[in-house]
């Protein structure tokens, strides 16, 4: 099959955390040196990335009662531009203030990754903002046809997959996942329960092994990892 290769792509901590968010994640100089060139590879090693609902999640909440929606086909969008998020949003719960996503210092177009069974007012409401979007399967994400569409449409041979835990693990169960690459910060958070870069409550599918390709020590302790399938 045709399609674009997936790398996973995550920032951790020593103990495998991703979670930059708790107070007890480790600040420094050193940590912001890792997250640097964690979001330097994010930019460079493919021609897009993505991440799943969770990650983008925002408090937006735009009024879609008044949206005409006589013209929803349930078509893909394509757009164009470079360096291109796909947001993986099956239902339509995500609203972007604008088309593009800002992060480390990039404006990247933004495509929502949909599954058919999405409502037609968010549909109109990507149109209405002027953002790209694709179907992906029915009731549930078809991440094999994702992969050919991006690799068709959009010319992506390498997509970077940049979490959160669950997408990750559907990507992963689904056996999609060829490389995994790990920038790894010298700092432990330490916690029981915070998230690690690959989780998910269904096991089917797993484990899986890979094999160390390569490893890095880089300045300021930081350690970047390449394994394959």
């Amino acid at each position: 099959m045709n399609r674009a290769k997936v790398i996973c792509h995550m920032y951790t901590t020593i103990d495998g955390k991703i979670n930059t968010e708790l107070p007890a994640y480790p600040e420094s100089a050193d940590c912001d040196y890792a997250g640097e060139v964690y979001d330097n590879i994010t930019h460079t090693y493919g021609e897009a990335w993505g991440c799943g609902r969770q990650t983008f999640q925002n408090d937006n909440h735009p009024d879609l009662a008044n949206l005409d929606t006589s013209h929803v086909r349930y078509q893909d969008h394509i757009i164009q531009g470079k360096n291109i998020c796909f947001a993986f949003d099956r239902y339509g719960k995500v609203f972007w203030e604008h088309p593009y996503n800002e992060y480390a210092g990039w404006n990247s177009p933004v495509v929502e990754v949909l599954t058919r069974s999405v409502r037609p007012e968010f549909v109109a409401y990507l149109d209405s903002i002027g953002c790209g979007y694709m179907f992906c399967g029915q009731n549930d994400l078809d991440l094999e046809e994702f992969l050919t569409k991006i690799a068709r449409d959009y010319g992506v041979k390498t997509f970077m997959l940049c979490g959160g835990p669950a997408i990750n693990a559907e990507f992963m169960r689904r056996d999609l996942v060829d490389k995994i690459s790990l920038v790894v910060c010298p700092g432990v958070q330490g916690g029981r329960r915070e998230l690690t870069s690959i989780g998910s409550e269904n096991l089917e599918g797993f484990p899986r092994f890979f094999t160390l390709d390569k490893a890095e020590i880089l300045p300021h302790s930081t350690l970047h990892l390449i394994y394959r399938r």
